[in-house]
């Protein structure tokens, strides 16, 4: 019961509609946004960071809110919705960029939500936010890590005897977070050079496996930016890469990652500090992060 308290009660009550997103109505309150202060307040995750929240939240960066308005609604949802939309914790909307965190997702049938959860979730999407709104900003504060990251990965996936400077890696990388960047298939076809004029000093492959190591690498992220789907499907057959990617996360932050299955980082810079920020929320680098959007 005292851990119950302790955690935020927020039921569907007095809510106004504050944004539509892809056709859904998204519902918050003054109340709802006081108590998710107070979650953050009160979880040693985020207690530390209330002010900046806040900061983010008065200018609609962050946007605790409701898809359910009204009791049964919510109860509707929470006994009939479906698994994929329950999954949705938070989101960061790319054309909005906004991050949305879905109340009734990280809510029991009771109300409750556990702080420490909330404050991951906002946190892990804040990062995305950051990244968005101030990709340059983001870059500063994250580049000594990126580089220590990305340079693990890669060194494992080509098999590198030394890792080159990636920096070219990193920003071309950073260019797939912008959804007005140019056509798909032509910066796949500039990072596969990219990365073979990098690495083709490097690598203790032969050419042929190189090149094959290289292409397969490439046609993962075109399956992920056609087809979600087919991606998922496919996921097995670009195993070993993901598993150097989930690797890289204990060799550079020194923790196995238990928050998320690598896949994102073959296009998103941001996903580092994502997970970074659930592995140590109370990392210096998470607070200088938001801090760039203050």
């Amino acid at each position: 019961m005292t851990k119950k308290i302790k955690e935020l009660f927020a039921p569907p009550i007095g809510l106004k509609l504050v944004d539509i997103v892809d056709g859904i109505k998204l519902y918050s309150s003054t109340k709802l946004i006081q108590n998710f202060l107070l979650a953050f307040k009160k979880s040693s995750r985020g207690s530390d960071k209330v002010k900046l929240i806040e900061i983010l939240i008065n200018k609609g960066f962050i946007i605790p809110c409701f898809k359910s308005k009204g009791i049964l609604r919510f109860l509707k949802n929470k006994f009939f919705g479906s698994q994929e939309s329950k999954a949705i914790l938070g989101m960061y909307h790319l054309v909005n960029k906004k991050v949305y965190i879905l109340i009734d997702n990280n809510s029991t049938i009771f109300g409750t939500s556990s702080n420490n959860e909330l404050v991951s979730t906002t946190l892990h999407e804040s990062m995305h936010l950051a990244a968005g709104r101030n990709m340059k900003g983001f870059l500063k504060v994250m580049m000594p890590t990126l580089r220590k990251y990305y340079g693990e990965a890669f060194t494992h996936i080509f098999s590198l005897k030394n890792t080159p400077n990636i920096d070219k890696i990193i920003y071309h990388l950073s260019l797939y977070e912008n959804p007005k960047k140019t056509d798909t298939n032509k910066q796949l076809s500039v990072y596969y050079h990219l990365l073979y004029d990098t690495f083709k000093n490097s690598t203790e492959l032969e050419e042929k496996q190189f090149r094959l190591k290289l292409q397969n690498y490439i046609v993962s992220m075109k399956i992920f930016f056609v087809s979600f789907s087919s991606f998922v499907r496919s996921y097995k057959k670009w195993q070993s890469i993901f598993i150097e990617l989930n690797h890289s996360y204990e060799k550079t932050f020194g923790k196995r990652n238990i928050y998320t299955s690598p896949f994102q980082e073959l296009v998103s810079v941001s996903e580092v500090a994502c997970v970074m920020a659930e592995m140590q929320s109370n990392d210096k680098r998470v607070n200088s992060i938001l801090k760039i959007l203050g």
